[in-house]
């Protein structure tokens, strides 16, 4: 199983790659590109992954080449019980922090959420989901200077889940 990116990979220093497993064992993959903010998805249709399918969930926006930076962006993935991925991720212009709420598989639909305005000193944030199908987001305020852990379901977002 391999599938191909155009993608430059000079991206240590920050977490450009993730992967998560759904329920029925079928992958997916994201990938942040460091240089644009574009983000593509590996999605496979059996467990093996025998026939991955590359899609670009969002696209990328040309930057100047002062606002490139490898310590900025940041990818972290998620899946939900019924297969949809859930992807927060930190913008790698200005350092922003939004969830993207996949309405399928292949996040051709995502319900964007914004988390955090612009930082340039803000930590990578992370999503797992929970048995009820939240996703939990932590992330960095950095005008609050708090560390935020967000349940978030359906395009918003709480700080704490239902009861």
């Amino acid at each position: 199983m391999a599938a191909e990116l155009e993608s430059p990979f000079d991206d240590s220093g920050y977490r450009s790659l993730a992967v998560a497993v759904g329920a029925d064992d079928r992958p997916v993959a994201a990938r942040l590109n460091s240089r644009n903010g574009a983000l593509s998805l590996i999605t496979c249709a059996d467990a093996a992954c025998t026939t991955p399918r590359v899609t670009t969930a969002q696209d990328g926006r040309d930057t100047e080449p002062s606002y490139r930076s490898r310590v900025r962006g940041g990818v972290s993935m998620a899946m939900r019980a019924d297969g949809r991925p859930v992807i927060v991720r930190r913008d790698v212009r200005d350092g922003s922090v939004r969830l993207l709420d996949c309405r399928d598989r292949g996040c051709a639909r995502i319900d964007p959420v914004a988390l955090s305005g612009p930082s340039y000193n803000s930590a990578l944030p992370a999503v797992v989901t929970d048995a009820a199908g939240w996703a939990l987001v932590a992330y960095q305020d950095p005008a609050a200077r708090q560390i935020i852990l967000a349940a978030c379901s359906g395009g918003r977002c709480g700080l704490a889940p239902p009861a």
